[in-house]
């Protein structure tokens, strides 16, 4: 009777050891489940801000208007002097100013951005903040005409 008692226990530590693993892979699998999702949330929201960037500043003049006479008192930059006709004054204006009170007026989460206005051959117009690969980045591209040319405005987070 002794033997089937301990032959028992030994079945059941056995069936709990068995178990205990399976539940903590799952339990392992599941974190990584949501560290994966985590990270394609963050990319939606990143792509989701340099889309919205990129439209205001191709579409919008700014407000003020006439930023670009004084910089400093922009409250939401806009390059346009039409809907994706840019202006030369507020490029410059743009390109002139400093890249944390860019970050800072875009509230632009990621941790740092690249702008660059280019002709379509390639030639630079005009670029801001800093370009730069990282594991994590968006860009996006809108064409606009600049100094009655095609140009294309490219808009990087990272």
């Amino acid at each position: 009777m002794r033997e089937r008692g301990q032959i028992a226990i030994g079945e059941m530590i056995f069936a709990l050891s068995v178990f205990l693993v399976a539940v903590t892979t799952i339990f392992i699998f599941l974190r990584a489940q949501n560290a994966n999702m985590d990270n394609a949330d963050a990319f939606v929201d990143l792509e989701r801000q340099a889309d919205n960037i990129a439209s205001i500043l191709v579409e919008s003049p700014g407000y003020p208007v006439s930023w670009e006479e004084e910089p400093s008192s922009v409250l939401v930059f806009g390059l346009a002097s039409s809907d994706r006709v840019l202006s030369p004054a507020k490029v410059a204006a743009f390109k002139d100013t400093d890249a944390s009170f860019i970050r800072e007026l875009f509230n632009i989460r990621a941790d740092n951005y690249y702008l660059r206005l280019s002709y379509l051959d390639g030639s630079a117009i005009a670029e801001s903040g800093e370009d730069a690969s990282s594991e994590q980045s968006v860009t996006v591209r809108r064409m606009v005409n600049y100094g009655n040319e095609s140009a294309t405005l490219l808009l990087r987070l990272y």
